[in-house]
């Protein structure tokens, strides 16, 4: 998130699984404020280091790591400006939670050619594992079942192609043995 809050009421969200989450937040910030606001006869919102938790909470997370400002995002700010809090340990597997706070940074940071590095270096350590390849599951739905099966039979006699699952070139009986042999719910990631 940038610049953005979660549910003060953390009963309104409920994930199936842990997400990692980067929040990305200036100290200054007047229209999302950095500690959170209370509108008058409108719903609270938390503060950015409160959604952090929040989501810390929900990855099963022990305590956080403060680093100093070590992160130079913001062009119009002199220096390395951005401190990270980092809630990493004992959490569920995939559910690091970390906040950037942009020390004097506004709503809309004046991000420099630092920030795309960083934003896609933190990405890329922390995507989602492909799930495990699922042979015979022609249609992508993670099940192999009559629509594959029909799929499969559609492509009978055919040179290589998606049917082929045994990859000798062309789609016939040992395909449908491939097919046949992975019937039902392909592996969880």
């Amino acid at each position: 998130s940038l610049a953005g809050a979660t549910f003060a009421d953390t009963g309104r969200c409920t994930p199936s699984e842990p997400v990692h989450v980067l929040q990305i937040h200036g100290t200054e910030d007047s229209t999302i404020r950095f500690n959170g606001f209370c509108f008058p006869f409108f719903p609270c919102y938390p503060g950015a280091l409160a959604c952090v938790e929040i989501w810390a909470d929900y990855n099963q997370c022990g305590e956080m790591t403060k680093t100093k400002a070590d992160l130079d995002l913001d062009r119009g700010i002199a220096g390395a400006e951005t401190s990270r809090t980092l809630y990493g340990e004992g959490c569920e597997e995939r559910g690091e939670t970390e906040l950037w706070a942009i020390e004097g940074g506004s709503h809309g940071p004046n991000f420099n050619d630092n920030y795309p590095r960083e934003l896609i270096d933190w990405l890329l350590a922390h995507r989602r594992p492909s799930p495990p390849e699922c042979i015979g599951d022609l249609d992508g739905d993670r099940v192999v079942d009559g629509a594959d099966l029909n799929l499969l039979l559609a492509a009978w006699g055919e040179p290589s192609g998606p049917g082929d699952l045994d990859g000798d070139g062309m789609v016939t009986g040992g395909d449908l043995t491939v097919l046949l042999g992975a019937w039902g719910g392909c592996p969880d990631d």
